[in-house]
């Protein structure tokens, strides 16, 4: 794992602490708004806490920084990296419950550094479990996968009828 600052066994990426903290800041200098609500951020804020809690209890003794084990269970089964994508879900989270427009500055800028840092790290683990890795990566989304909406036909129409006859 590429992350320097730890509380535990929990990483804390830099790039989403610099850019919560940065998002705050501007906002308190020179509000920006955007539609959003308190209430919507603030239950990202909590479903992004539970979802690094289970991501920490799912990685148990496992050191994260450098694991003898892939982790492919609970948090881990669904996303290959759920306290990455928890830390987004708090920026976002935080950018909503302000309201503020920073946020559209801030979380893309802090989302492509962490990108970049995963596409460094899944190379280590790639070259530490090798056909583990490469299974597991097959199998589970980097970040989350969408499921096909079901009224929505992406094959190309035939005979001019829609997608139910």
């Amino acid at each position: 794992m590429t992350v320097a600052w730890r509380a535990g066994n929990v990483p804390l990426p830099e790039a989403h602490l610099l850019g919560i903290t940065a998002l705050v800041g501007l906002h308190r200098l020179r509000p920006r708004s955007i539609p959003g609500s308190r209430v919507a951020g603030a239950a990202m804020i909590a479903a992004a806490a539970v979802l690094i809690g289970r991501s920490v209890a799912a990685a148990g003794q496992v050191d994260l920084e450098r694991p003898g084990r892939l982790l492919t269970a609970g948090p881990y089964a669904v996303s290959r990296n759920p306290m990455y994508v928890a830390w987004a879900l708090l920026h976002l989270g935080v950018g909503v419950g302000l309201r503020s427009a920073w946020m559209l500055l801030t979380l893309p800028a802090a989302a492509g550094r962490v990108h970049w840092e995963i596409t460094r790290e899944e190379r280590s683990l790639e070259a530490a479990f090798g056909a583990e890795f490469a299974a597991y990566r097959a199998a589970v989304p980097r970040y989350l996968r969408f499921p096909a909406v079901p009224w929505v036909d992406a094959r190309p129409a035939t005979g001019g009828r829609g997608p139910h006859g």
